[in-house]
């Protein structure tokens, strides 16, 4: 039950353009402002940049009881709005993750997600951390199930793969 509160707050937060801020900064062994990650699908994706998304950690807020999100403000790319963030929940899930998510949102046209999700990360510098990459409609009951058996049991056969690198 634990596992499946943490991860519909976690797929919330992910999903979310809103940004509250926190009064205190909360405190990562994982994500510190200053780092920089790249998120790198496994098998090349439709308009995904060659070098994968650069997300570089700036301000973060604190999302429920112990997790931690950091979002690069919204800029655009065309007519779209794109927002990158990183997400890392230590406290209330069982293992501990990580999530980098892509938003994209066009005029007329539905929000396209694509996120990377990491279970029992570290810090380390140059070291990619495969995990599994997520992509479509964050609520759907496929996407949760995929989500779930992969922060029980790991990668699945057949299940798409992502990486996250630490690159500062």
């Amino acid at each position: 039950m634990r596992t499946r509160l943490s991860l519909t707050l976690t797929l919330l937060s992910c999903a979310s353009l809103s940004g509250a801020s926190a009064v205190t900064p909360p405190v990562t062994p994982i994500l510190q402002p200053g780092q920089a990650w790249v998120m790198q699908a496994g098998t090349p994706l439709p308009g995904w940049p060659a070098g994968g998304v650069v997300i570089p950690l700036g301000a973060s807020r604190k999302v429920g009881a112990g997790s931690v999100k950091f979002t690069v403000p919204p800029r655009t790319d065309g007519a779209a709005t794109v927002t990158d963030d990183l997400f890392y929940d230590p406290l209330d899930s069982d293992p501990e993750f990580i999530v980098g998510t892509r938003l994209t949102v066009r005029p007329g046209a539905a929000p396209v997600s694509v996120s990377c999700m990491v279970r029992t990360p570290h810090a380390l510098v140059g070291r990619p951390q495969q995990g599994l990459l997520i992509r479509g409609d964050l609520f759907s009951r496929e996407v949760v199930s995929s989500v779930l058996a992969y922060l029980q049991s790991g990668l699945q056969a057949g299940q798409p793969t992502c990486t996250l690198t630490r690159t500062r």
